[in-house]
Parts: structure tokens; sequence; C-alpha cells
């Protein structure tokens, strides 16, 4: 039987129904319309059915097939990211609370304290400590970074993958310089190798009401204000 649910915010529902099969998500301009459509009715007969009472709200309906696997939200935060004496931190939120446990909210190591190696972080973090490596991963993230950087793991095709070019290009960007956190590029990449199941990143919109985003950034947040860790 398809789950059925609704959402006030367009970019939460987007971004619960990626990663699962034969989805479906339409926007309605009351929350009626949208709970008939989603019941079988055409839009043009569920706007027939609307009474006076209808709450004119905007909604979200989702059917969609379960998705049979594991969700996290990670995330990077720096303060003063890019000057000297910034601080950064990563957080990983897990979806379903019973692996609320392995939630994650740390000071970055190393003296190189950017968002991006927060972001890269976050990821990996999330990929090593995933509690059932034979099922499929979903990892949520915002940075754009993570997402061009990594090889392809994405759902979205039309991501441009720079992994392959760093590669032929032995690891130097197309000004010619060194790319940047080579080494915790090749070891997340080599961590989603790893997995009998790909872990897909997937783009959340940051700051969007949507609540893993929201609590894996205020993870990441809490962790740049632990102190340093050795080596910094």
């Amino acid at each position: 039987m398809a789950l059925r649910k609704y959402y006030a915010c367009r970019d939460e529902c987007k971004a619960q129904v990626l990663g699962y099969p034969n989805s479906v998500f339409k926007s309605f301009a009351v929350y009626d319309e949208a709970v008939a459509f989603s019941q079988g009715a055409s839009s043009h007969s569920a706007k027939r059915k609307i009474s006076d009472a209808a709450v004119p709200a905007q909604k979200l309906a989702r059917i969609e097939a379960p998705f049979d696997g594991l969700t996290v939200y990670t995330d990077g935060s720096s303060r003063g990211n890019g000057r000297l004496g910034a601080r950064a931190g990563y957080g990983v939120y897990w979806d379903d609370p019973e692996y609320h446990h392995l939630n994650v909210s740390r000071r970055l190591d190393g003296e190189v304290q950017t968002n991006n190696r927060a972001e890269l972080t976050a990821i990996l973090t999330a990929v090593e400590a995933c509690p059932v490596p034979s099922k499929p991963l979903r990892i949520f993230t915002d940075s754009q970074y993570a997402l061009n950087g990594t090889t392809v793991y994405t759902l979205t095709p039309a991501i441009t993958k720079w992994m392959p070019q760093w590669r032929k290009n032995n690891w130097k960007t197309s000004t010619g310089s060194q790319v940047q956190n080579k080494a915790l590029l090749l070891a997340l990449d080599a961590a989603f190798l790893a997995r009998p199941v790909r872990p897909l990143l997937v783009h959340v919109r940051a700051h969007a009401g949507t609540r893993g985003n929201e609590m894996a950034d205020a993870l990441a947040n809490k962790g740049a204000m632990l102190p340093a860790t050795d080596g910094q």
C-alpha cells in the first residue's frame, strides 16, 4: 500500500521523496484537494469537492513506496571560515530515533578549520558509523562542494563530478593549483566503495525548515564551539 503524507513546505517534501522509487509529490492550493488527490481523485474533480471550510494553506501530497534503508543528515560549520583563528565542527543526525545514539557533534581535527573539510568529515563519519551496512543509505547534505567533489554517488545525474577530472590532472584544478582536501576526498571515496550497497548523496537546501538538516546544522555549530583537539 502506498504511503501518503502531507507537508506545508515544498522543500521538506522534496527532501523526503528523493530516493524513493516511483514516488510522486504535487502541490495544491488547499489541504482538502491534496487529500482527495492522494485518495485517487483527479486534480480537477478534487477541486470540485473542496468545501468552503477547506483550510487555505499550501499543502503537498506525497505518495511513495516504502524506503527500505537508512537516512542520515550531515552538516559542517566553520566560524571565521577562511580566516586565521577559524574554528570548525561537524554534525551527523540520524533520521530514525533508534539510531540517535549515533548522532555526532564534534570539533574538526587538524589545523585546517574550513567548512568544506567539516562537510566532508561529517559525511565520512556517517558512512563509517552506519549501523546496517547491508541496507541502502541516503545521506542528505547541503554542501554543493561535497556533491561535486565525490565521484558518482548522487541522485542528480546533471551534477558535475570533479573527482574524475582531478585524477586525470594529477590532482590539480583547472587553474593548475593543488586540489584541497585530497586525502579526505580519497578516504570518503574508499568508504563509499567499501560498502556492499553504495550510499546516495542527496542535496537538501540549507535553512529551509527541513528538520534533519536543521538538527545536523545545530550539531555542527555546537561542535565548532567545543575545545580544540590535539594538533590544533
